[in-house]
């Protein structure tokens, strides 16, 4: 359940932007109530702050392990960073468009946890 709503919640903010977007919006979209939504989402904000986390936090921990394994030639740790990048966006575009389309709107722990992953991304890439 909480990966359909997850799902849904992406496609939602990536179509229409996290301000306009409802909680509402998004059990209809499941065939659920809204009082049923709220089970398992405390708010449209928390909502989007484990969005961004999955989208951020575990590619910075796979980004850093990759950067720092001196076993491998930089040459290869780069291309592995880029692949994993590349891998993450191409398998998630609507989770990838959804943090281009409402990085203004992000709840502050949100946008820190985003920032964080972002310039983890940025500097893994630079072995």
């Amino acid at each position: 359940m909480e990966n359909e709503i997850f799902e849904q919640a992406s496609l939602l903010f990536a179509e229409r932007g996290f301000s306009g977007t409802n909680l509402g919006d998004i059990a209809e979209a499941m065939g659920i109530t809204r009082p049923a939504l709220y089970y398992y989402v405390k708010s449209k904000e928390d909502l989007l702050a484990k969005l961004v986390a999955q989208m951020t936090e575990g590619p910075a921990a796979e980004i850093e392990a990759l950067a720092a394994d001196e076993s491998l030639d930089p040459d290869v740790r780069l291309r592995e960073i880029a692949h994993l990048i590349a891998f993450q966006r191409a398998s998630q575009p609507k989770r990838f468009q959804l943090l281009l389309r409402s990085e203004a709107d992000l709840p502050p722990e949100a946008a820190k946890a985003h920032r964080a992953g972002m310039r983890v991304a940025m500097l893994g890439s630079c072995v």
